[in-house]
């Protein structure tokens, strides 16, 4: 059976490899001469055997999920990704899921233009990078890539808990994606990256430009720099323009005050969402707005998921 998906999850573990770590990822990603790769790994209390037949692997690979890898295993994992792309293997890569993996000082860089230059660019759906230590350059590097159209698939962007993207990665993201009109995003998260009003300013841009026109799950969530303006810009947008297609949308504790002008705004931004009648499913909002939502979602006649965070 080919393996299409790679899965390692490395917090907390004790490993004891057949191999050392870059070992088994060169012979995962570059076919090394290795039949079988075996580790028993700990998370936690729970004990795991994980084999892998990398002789068939690396061409059938079509999603890389690697979760809460610890510094030396999760810098070797990234290199040898990074090493294989350049070498021609994983062409058929669509998914490319990082978590706790740090992607600070260029590791954005070096990786996101492995990805563009390799067979995978074309195929590519899927980037989420969460709680990777990006900031605004790291940001800026994607962008840089983002603009040229380069993976003209990308349907999914997850660049949540980057606390230190702020609103300059968020402007240099959106300005890209204005840049490239063959990437219609689906999904789009950006919870808890230290975002602002020029951030959210940005998004709504987007919005009214009709770029995030197939926009079906949006997570906003976490960004408490936003104030009442930031509400009523992108509020002004989605009127403007809609989301015609949203199935869901985040935004707990994304506006937290509770004076009459920020309930202003948060009433605007809840209003132009429901205006257009999108499908919208789940909804999630900070629980200092509970009443003013709860009220304007009744007299809307909502039925669907509403959670307060």
């Amino acid at each position: 059976m080919e393996i299409r998906l790679l899965r390692a999850l490395l917090l907390f573990t004790k490993a004891l490899p057949v191999l050392t770590w870059k070992e088994a990822f060169e012979a995962c990603f570059l076919e090394a001469p290795a039949p079988h790769l075996s580790f028993e790994v700990w998370v936690g209390e729970e004990k795991g055997v994980f084999t892998w037949n990398v002789l068939k692997a690396a061409p059938a690979l079509v999603r890389i999920d690697i979760g809460y890898a610890g510094q030396t295993p999760g810098a070797i994992a990234l290199q040898s990704i990074t090493t294989a792309l350049r070498n021609g293997a994983l062409q058929n890569l669509q998914e490319v899921v990082l978590r706790y993996c740090d992607l600070s000082g260029g590791g954005v860089r070096d990786l996101t233009i492995a990805l563009a230059g390799s067979g995978c660019a074309k195929p590519l759906t899927c980037l989420k990078f969460i709680h990777c230590n990006i900031d605004a350059d790291g940001a800026q590097a994607l962008a840089d890539v983002l603009c040229q159209g380069t993976f003209p698939a990308l349907n999914t962007l997850d660049l949540s808990a980057n606390h230190f993207l702020t609103d300059g990665g968020v402007v240099a993201l959106a300005e890209a994606l204005l840049k490239a009109p063959q990437i219609l995003l689906t999904h789009l998260s950006l919870s808890d990256v230290g975002m602002g009003d020029e951030g959210i300013a940005a998004l709504a841009s987007l919005v009214v430009q009709g770029r995030l026109q197939q926009l079906e799950v949006s997570s906003l969530s976490r960004n408490d720099g936003v104030t009442k303006q930031g509400s009523i810009a992108l509020a002004e947008a989605i009127g403007a323009r809609g989301l015609p297609v949203l199935r869901a949308l985040h935004l707990a504790a994304l506006v937290r005050e509770t004076d009459k002008e920020t309930v202003r705004g948060v009433t605007t931004l809840v209003h132009a969402i429901i205006k257009g009648r999108p499908p919208l499913e789940q909804f999630t909002f900070d629980p200092a707005h509970r009443d003013t939502i709860t009220d304007i979602l009744e007299a809307a006649g909502w039925v669907g998921d509403v959670a307060m965070r």
